[in-house]
């Protein structure tokens, strides 16, 4: 096995710590050749993790063989042959596969009708009906019987059990043509036994997109496009390209599901019978039709037969986006390519079955991103993907300890590592937001505050808008500050039973337990989780941000109850200042701009914006919405757009500097995922090769009323320059997904924002463009 690209130069830094660079004085020639197949596993694993997936397939194929390596198609004649009266055919179907319709159609081939095939599908009270039709189909001529989701019948098992261990008693009659078919998960609920009589066929759905095409249109004698389906007379309506267009983009909406949230924020599982149905409407639609119905077909493939399966609406738009394309005159021209390099071109309708598979058997192993509309950076987060799944599952069946700690096991023991991480968050932590002004007699906390009956006076005394008392973003300040003081108090008393478990002095309860095993492993533990704003990062990161966010509001808060006492002690009367205006001395009650990321809840920060200006102007907040303006980047653009090594001074750019806007609020921490920012043109671009996330320029989220947002003159100024515009979701953290909330939008969703750019917004919906409010380290 070679390490294949991998750098042969390893430099030595003064410290002796070796790192890889290149144009360095003092050079080392590394003796890669000396390393074993399995060190040269370890050390890509370090250096290029991208390349461990394909690295492990070249050593399993030089230790075992390659005949562990490919997946063969189901041909369920090979299978059926090797079946009898006694032995069961086991399909073992993995996630988003159904051998139902393979079933089916192989049935009907066989016998040219289906009247033979009883189906059921198990469940609470179908165990007696599946037995009784067993025991009268073992008796008649010819029957099958297939039992589907024995997973889901725990309870049946062990009567199936015993039904199939007496096909083989003497008194037994048994029909030579009968067959028993059954499907089931991966479950331990199933007999081992029946495995041991049955013939298993594993259902995988085929990786790659010429495997997908190849299964389509059967290949191994299985597919949903057999040879009278594909040689139908058309009529002139082009069947032949509109089958296979319709059967790449099955394949393509599948395989999308390899590049996790770039991909689909959920992973669904389309199956065979959605291609089956959508081929169905097809023939149904174009039959005796002049010309091609686009809308209906559109409409019944990418809106009911997949559509019908997505739940999320940014999603659906990809589908329809991808539908757009493979469902379009443009696509049927000769010549046509589905990706810009031209390899994946639109058959011939003079082609026969035979030929349409040759055609697909030449096309490529592997897949460029760019069949999918995606960038080549998706490809690398894939790779990355594969080989942190492909580790987790090793690191599941280790020992606890992390990688992390690990070098000082032998040390220390688990107990001492654990007692010494949590003694330091104790040290590190503070126990409320604001305990910080606990000691100074001349500060008060925001509570007390608005406890004060100046204060009570103050706000009675209030004519119309007042930017301090007014304020929905007091109300914000408030919630989060609770929100965070309880999230502290959780953290800070498990960590105090902790300690006090692991020296002995109180029992370890099970969630003590999880958070000695999160602590070892370096994650977040469940009691933390059910009280934590959403996020991806590890425990050490998640600690770091954790601190960021309370420092961001314990100086807010401070900031307010400043301006707040200055405002009350002063000579002027409330009654005095002019609804709306803003004094400028009291400017600095909120900050300069806002870290979006700080928030447990961003949607709640930003209806807070919306209902100040509506207050200030008078205005129904149902009329307010947002426009968006991207600031000029305030140092270099390329230090700018790039994530930095060193943490962003979020304090300096929250709280310092310029005085906030009059109307809105600048707002930063957001970053661009699968895309960047051009800070001289001022619109969206493609991404640089080996850099997915880009972090944004402050944006100032302008409040306006609707009206006025359609005619804006600075919209119709950047629609001339740009030409398009992209509405851009933006996430609270880099999973994209969440539990459906009343709005019908994803709890992880925040809002929509529009960039300009000077391509089609397709082709950003296609490349799974987002902005996040927080990345995962």
């Amino acid at each position: 096995m070679r390490c294949v690209g991998l750098s042969s130069v390893v430099t030595r830094s003064p410290s002796g710590s070796s790192l890889l660079e290149q144009n360095i004085e003092e050079q080392t020639i590394f003796p890669w050749e000396l390393l074993t197949p399995f060190q040269c596993l370890i050390l890509i694993k370090v250096l290029r993790r991208e390349c461990l997936i394909a690295a492990v397939r070249e050593f399993v194929a030089e230790k075992l063989g390659p005949d562990f390596l490919p997946s063969p198609a189901v041909n369920l004649q090979d299978a059926f042959d090797e079946t009898d009266a006694y032995t069961p055919l086991i399909f073992l179907v993995s996630p988003g596969t159904d051998p139902v319709t393979q079933v089916v159609r192989f049935a009907k081939e066989s016998q040219g009708h289906t009247d033979h095939l009883n189906m059921v599908s198990l469940g609470r009270g179908q165990g007696p009906i599946a037995e009784e039709l067993i025991h009268k189909a073992q008796k008649g001529k010819g029957r099958w019987v297939f039992l589907q989701n024995c997973h889901l019948a725990a309870f049946f098992m062990p009567a199936l059990q015993a039904i199939i261990e007496s096909f083989r008693k003497p008194e037994v009659h048994m029909d030579p043509n009968f067959r028993l078919l059954l499907s089931s998960k991966s479950d331990y609920t199933f007999p081992i036994s029946i495995l041991h009589h049955g013939v298993k066929v594993a259902v995988e759905p085929p990786q790659g997109l010429k495997n997908k095409l190849l299964t389509s249109f059967g290949s191994s004698g299985s597919g949903e496009v057999t040879e009278g389906i594909f040689m139908k007379e058309n009529k002139g309506l082009s069947w032949r390209r509109l089958l296979f267009s319709l059967c790449f983009f099955n394949a393509i909406i599948q395989e999308r599901n390899k590049y996790g949230a770039l991909g689909w924020n959920i992973p669904y599982e389309f199956t065979s019978s959605d291609l089956e149905v959508a081929i169905l409407n097809l023939e149904m639609l174009i039959h005796h039709e002049a010309a091609i119905p686009w809308t209906a077909l559109r409409y019944l493939t990418g809106e009911v037969v997949y559509g019908g399966r997505v739940t999320d609406n940014w999603d659906r738009r990809c589908l329809k986006s991808t539908l757009d394309w493979f469902y379009s005159p443009e696509a049927l021209k000769e010549g046509s390519s589905f990706s810009t390099d031209g390899v994946y071109c639109m058959i011939s309708e003079n082609m026969d079955l035979l030929q349409c598979i040759n055609y697909i058997e030449s096309l490529p192993d592997t897949d460029s991103p760019d069949i999918f509309g995606m960038h080549p950076n998706a490809e690398k987060a894939y790779l990355e993907s594969q080989a942190k799944a492909f580790m987790d599952t090793i690191n599941s069946i280790e020992p606890h300890l992390s990688a992390g700690v690990q070098t000082i096991r032998e040390q220390w023991s688990e107990g001492e590592i654990v007692l010494e991480k949590a003694e330091g968050l104790l040290k590190k932590l503070p126990q409320t937001v604001e305990g910080i002004y606990e000691s100074d007699d001349t500060l008060m906390d925001l509570t007390h505050l608005l406890a004060l009956p100046s204060w009570t006076k103050y706000v009675a005394a209030i004519q119309g808008y007042d930017c301090l008392a007014n304020s929905a973003l007091l109300t914000i300040l408030r919630q989060e500050i609770h929100r965070f003081n309880r999230l502290l108090s959780v953290v800070c008393s498990s960590l105090r039973s902790l300690c006090l478990a692991v020296k002995g002095q109180i029992i370890l309860t099970d969630a003590l337990e999880d958070a000695y095993n999160s602590f070892l492993s370096m994650k977040m533990p469940t009691l933390w989780q059910l009280h934590s704003y959403e996020s991806c990062k590890p425990l050490g990161p998640w600690i770091a941000d954790l601190i960021e966010r309370v420092t961001f509001f314990k100086t807010w808060s401070k900031q307010f109850v400043t301006t707040a006492q200055q405002r009350l002690s002063s000579q002027t009367s409330p009654g005095s200042i002019s609804p709306g205006k803003v004094p400028e001395e009291f400017g600095s009650a909120t900050p300069r701009a806002f870290w979006i990321s700080a928030f447990f809840f961003p949607q709640g920060f930003l209806t807070a914006l919306l209902q100040n200006h509506a207050r200030k102007h008078g205005i129904s907040v149902d009329r307010v919405t947002f426009e968006f303006h991207v600031q000029p980047p305030s140092r270099q653009a390329e230090d700018r757009l790039s994530i930095s090594k060193h943490k962003t001074q979020i304090w300096m750019q929250a709280f310092k500097h310029r005085a906030p806007p009059q109307d809105g609020s600048l707002v930063f921490g957001i970053y661009l995922d699968g895309a960047c920012w051009d800070p001289d043109r001022q619109i969206l671009q493609d991404s640089n090769v080996g850099h997915r996330y880009y972090e944004m320029p402050e944006i100032h989220f302008l409040p306006v009323q609707m009206a006025r947002q359609r005619t804006s003159s600075d919209l119709r100024g950047a629609m001339q320059v740009a030409g398009n515009f992209y509405e851009c979701p933006l996430y609270r953290t880099s999973r994209r997904t969440g539990s459906l909330s009343s709005t019908g939008q994803s709890t992880n969703f925040v809002i929509a924002i529009n960039l300009p750019s000077d391509l089609p917004g397709n082709h950003w919906v296609t490349r799974g463009v987002a902005m996040l409010c927080q990345l995962d380290d």
